[in-house]
């Protein structure tokens, strides 16, 4: 599993948003605050293998979530820098057009981003980053259907970008090697650079959602997706990242989570994982 050092924003909806906003979990001091949250709140949820889970929910007009800060800061010309994103969808509508799922851009309306992601207009997943290169993947998105997806890039070299459903992880193109613009901005639910009609609002469920400093490997993005529900169907939203039970790491705090979990820093103590059925003696 990644460390709690890898992570650079996680924004869960398991905890409240009646404030309209995500609270960011990996204690960087990130929240992400609703944009046109309206009166009646975006707070949701999702029927998932049984399991009710908290989700927001987006109308596919103007809602979307902004980050208080870009987590994913590159510079202009820059080697660029890798990363993973991973979260949990339903897309309910638009279908035939562009979807955003997250983008880290310039706050320009009419400047393409540095980078995004989401669900394209033929209903399969997409990447666009590191200018001019946008990357069709032949991975389908249906309405309705719930989804832990992950997408992320490699540092620098080719640009190989990776992404895959419910567990997968695998290669679905390359990119620039360098950044094609300094980001200033970053979003969850839209494109936020695109001016007008063609803004790709995203509509549908987002649950948890979490940024990682490095390209995940296909066998943690497993193990996120088997904690999350793969293997157990526990919850729909997945849990923040968290150190190997037999070298733990916590803080004298601890964070409310879905799962309860301890994601703070501090001693080094053995931390049983009360999910792990595996390693029951």
């Amino acid at each position: 599993m990644p460390l709690l050092d890898d992570v650079l924003g996680c924004w869960s909806p398991g905890l409240s948003v009646a404030s309209f906003t995500l609270p960011d979990l990996s204690r960087r001091g990130n929240p992400s605050v609703a944009q046109n949250p309206g009166s009646g709140g975006m707070r949701s949820a999702w029927t998932w293998n049984g399991n009710s889970s908290a989700t927001i929910f987006l109308d596919g007009n103007t809602q979307h979530f902004r980050n208080t800060r870009p987590t994913l800061i590159t510079s202009a010309g820059s080697a660029g820098r890798a990363f993973t994103v991973t979260t949990w969808i339903v897309s309910t509508g638009r279908s035939g057009l562009f979807r955003t799922i997250w983008s880290t851009g310039v706050n320009n309306p009419g400047n393409s981003p540095v980078f995004e992601f989401g669900v394209s207009s033929s209903n399969v997943i997409y990447f666009y980053g590191r200018q001019p290169n946008f990357i069709s993947s032949s991975i389908s998105i249906a309405l309705n259907t719930a989804y832990f997806l992950a997408v992320g890039i490699e540092a620098g070299g080719s640009g190989t970008v990776s992404a895959g459903l419910n567990g997968a992880f695998s290669s679905i193109g390359t990119t620039n090697a360098n950044d094609g613009q300094t980001c200033t901005d970053e979003f969850i639910g839209t494109d936020g650079t695109i001016s007008g009609s063609d803004k790709s609002w995203f509509q549908g469920h987002i649950g948890e959602t979490t940024s990682f400093n490095r390209l995940l490997t296909l066998s943690e993005i497993r193990e996120i997706y088997r904690r999350g529900n793969g293997a157990s169907g526990r919850q729909l939203t997945g849990q923040p990242p968290r150190l190997p039970p037999s070298d733990a790491v916590r803080e004298k705090q601890t964070v409310p989570q879905l799962a309860g979990c301890v994601m703070t820093v501090r001693e080094r103590v053995c931390v049983p994982d009360p999910h792990d059925t595996e390693h029951d003696p």
